[in-house]
């Protein structure tokens, strides 16, 4: 009977300790400000692959793959109006974590700017549940850290294009997107303006609003969001660090007054960090999907006005 005892307590030992260096393993690269590695990370462009290129309603659409030094690879969709000529202003687009680059099927209009969707960085699966989520953990990491160097290793190639306009570089972040762009923008000093649509600050808050269908729980609810939010290096991402360092280029906060997904807690903590010179439009309706055809137009409308009048 003791042999037994000393062989189960010994077990959940092994097992207890187990658990707690997979947890060490998943979070001990979070604990670094990866802020400084980005230029490394970035590298410079080793091969552009373009992928294929159709025309429908005369504009063209193109895929692209960026590879760096670094081994940073960065996929993107390229929209352009075939009939307009000569340089054009540039709009790189971050949007849904599912959308990526495939969001330039969602803009339709005739005016004349090209846009690249960006593909976020990473080979998770995003229809894993339940324990099948775990080894995608690793992979959204590195995807929200290497979103910076992609943006700036895709600004390398497109702002050398021929047909576009390297003053007139627009970065727009439309709900996940919003809570990423403000770093790069922060950064690179090629970007003219920045947009932050449907997005908000105090990430933390943010997950946990949405997980309320998953977690009924406060308290776990919370630790969850929580360490989660050490995934998105959201201490060091967030953009209410970063929007002051922007400034005095253009920043435009998007917010939709019935938006589901974005407690208003959070979306006033990012206005409060806007600087002075930041411009907010509360529009009516719900959060952005892909599947709300009169929102997107709404929006595509409000960002394509105010770049071909600028």
């Amino acid at each position: 009977m003791r042999v037994l005892l000393r062989l189960v307590f010994w077990s959940l030992v092994a097992l207890f300790t187990a658990i707690l260096l997979f947890f060490a393993w998943l979070t001990i690269p979070l604990l670094s400000d990866p802020v400084p590695g980005f230029s490394a990370r970035k590298g410079t462009i080793q091969s552009a692959r373009l992928e294929g290129t159709a025309v429908f309603d005369a504009v063209e659409y193109s895929h692209v793959t960026l590879t760096s030094s670094s081994g940073l690879e960065v996929q993107f969709s390229l929209r352009k109006p075939q009939q307009h000529t000569g340089r054009m202003p540039l709009v790189i687009l971050l949007g849904g974590h599912r959308t990526g680059r495939d969001a330039v099927r969602l803009i339709k209009t005739e005016r004349p700017v090209i846009v690249a969707a960006l593909s976020y960085p990473h080979n998770a699966d995003p229809r894993a549940k339940g324990a099948a989520v775990l080894p995608n953990l690793r992979e959204y990491s590195r995807a929200f850290r290497d979103v910076t160097p992609a943006v700036m290793l895709a600004l390398d190639y497109l702002s050398a294009q021929s047909d576009v306009d390297a003053q007139r570089i627009e970065l727009v972040g439309i709900s996940l997107g919003a809570f990423l762009v403000s770093v790069p923008a922060a950064l690179d000093q090629r970007v003219r303006r920045v947009w932050l649509i449907h997005g908000a600050g105090d990430p933390q808050q943010v997950i946990a609003h949405n997980l309320k269908h998953r977690i009924a729980h406060t308290g776990l609810r919370n630790m969850a969001a929580t360490y989660l939010m050490m995934y998105c290096y959201g201490d060091y991402l967030r953009p209410e660090q970063w929007l002051s360092r922007i400034a005095p280029r253009r920043i435009v906060v998007v917010n939709a007054r019935k938006d589901e997904r974005l407690p208003i807690e959070s979306v006033k903590s990012l206005h409060r960090a806007l600087p002075d010179t930041a411009e907010v439009i509360w529009t009516a309706g719900q959060h952005v999907e892909p599947k709300r055809v009169a929102i997107i137009n709404q929006l595509v409308d409000i960002v394509f006005q105010r770049i071909i009048a600028d």
